[in-house]
């Protein structure tokens, strides 16, 4: 037997917009915004709104239109008297319990003549996804840009695998890793060393790297009495310190590189545990160092929200907050493993499939972009970027960095 049936799906989380078209221009000082009522077709009271600025980001935008009521199978909606110039605008849906996401970012431009289809110009041309091209406010133009990009880990990037000379042990691995720029400093994660039966501690060890009389690759054995639980990650700071968590959110341990004096510090604001964003006993904490300051990233809110925040300490200031933490734009990624930072910037990583990077600006955590870095997947666990010769490491468990 064979039967069949039809369903018309509607999608209402954006509104379905038939005018203006992207790019519009027109010579008259009010636009018409026309979008077809999925409401009629379902039988549900939508409500429509619709924002317009002169800028991108809709801080305070110019006109809001309030609250649109369906007219049949249309909503309908004429702006007020606009000057000359150019206009971003964009829409949603409120349902009655939910507002649905704002539409895509489109542009109108009044001007003095007509023009057909879409036209970009002006601040339009900022909407553009590009690389290695940046707009001028000068001459309202793209141009190819002249200046160093920021890090971007690739194929094309990568230098060499640096094999571990003698080969460690199955019972060491590198799923914690930070460098000075001489040495490659790295210990086995507490939860990981507790899954095989074992306490929970770890000893750091070093390896050389090619850099300051130390042959590249060589194991170097432990690095001071160290023995105490990592808690998901160690890092150096130009102060000369490995900081360690290990278990109290309001203090850490250090080795200070020269002498090898292992102490504590105060972290008065408290280490951010990686899942809650809280700070918890024996909690995992993800640090990173960019020379600057220490940043503790999370991948979710105190809301559990999956969203990545960032805590900043500066060490020279006793662990002092620098600012309020900061969440980044967008969501977190599956399978998260690290991140490192370089600069203004940082890399958030995920170690399940191709060690597909994030990165995003730290000065107010603007997303960047998203790629994929390694095609021959390794499964790169700990990252960190050595700011004396500019060079980033990533390791696998065992084998090699």
């Amino acid at each position: 037997n064979l039967a069949s049936e039809l369903f018309v799906i509607f999608d209402i989380s954006q509104p379905n917009t038939l005018k203006p078209i992207d790019g519009y221009v027109t010579t008259t000082n009010k636009v018409e915004f026309l979008f077809s009522d999925i409401g009629h077709y379902i039988s549900r009271d939508l409500e429509y709104y619709i924002e317009i600025d002169s800028s991108l980001n809709f801080t305070s935008p110019l006109i809001s239109s309030g609250k649109l009521i369906p007219s049949g199978t249309f909503v309908e909606w004429e702006t007020p008297n606009l000057s000359s110039g150019v206009y971003f605008w964009r829409a949603r849906i409120f349902d009655g319990s939910n507002f649905g996401d704002w539409s895509k970012v489109s542009s109108f431009s009044i001007m003095g003549s007509n023009i057909n289809g879409y036209y970009a110009h002006d601040k339009i041309l900022k909407t553009f996804k590009t690389y290695n091209i940046n707009y001028s406010e000068e001459t309202k133009s793209l141009s190819l840009n002249t200046e160093l990009l920021p890090p971007r880990v690739s194929e094309k990037t990568f230098i060499e695998d640096i094999f571990i000379d003698p080969q460690l042990a199955d019972t060491l691995t590198l799923s914690a890793l930070t460098t000075d720029g001489t040495y490659l400093y790295f210990g086995y994660l507490s939860f990981l060393e507790q899954q095989n039966g074992g306490d929970g501690k770890s000893r750091i060890y070093r390896v050389g790297t090619g850099n300051n009389g130390t042959t590249k690759g060589e194991f170097y054995g432990p690095f001071t009495q160290f023995y105490d639980k990592i808690n998901n990650t160690l890092v150096y700071h130009s102060d000369g310190f490995i900081y360690i968590p290990t278990g109290n959110p309001y203090q850490i341990t250090r080795i200070n590189i020269s002498s090898g004096q292992i102490d504590t510090v105060a972290v008065t604001a408290g280490l951010l545990t990686w899942d809650s964003s809280r700070p918890l006993i024996d909690g995992g904490v993800y640090l990173g160092s960019n020379g600057e300051y220490i940043y503790n990233l999370t991948i979710a809110d105190t809301l559990g929200n999956e969203k990545y925040t960032i805590r900043t300490f500066d060490p020279a200031n006793n662990w002092s907050l620098v600012r309020p933490d900061l969440v980044l734009y967008g969501g977190t990624v599956r399978g998260f493993a690290g991140f490192y930072v370089h600069e203004d910037y940082i890399y958030t990583v995920e170690a399940l499939s191709h060690n597909t990077t994030r990165m995003h600006r730290l000065s107010d955590g603007f997303f960047v972009e998203e790629w994929r870095p390694i095609f021959d997947f390794q499964s790169y666990y700990a990252w960190s970027w050595d700011w004396v010769n500019d060079e980033i490491y990533a390791s696998t468990f065992s084998s090699f960095a």
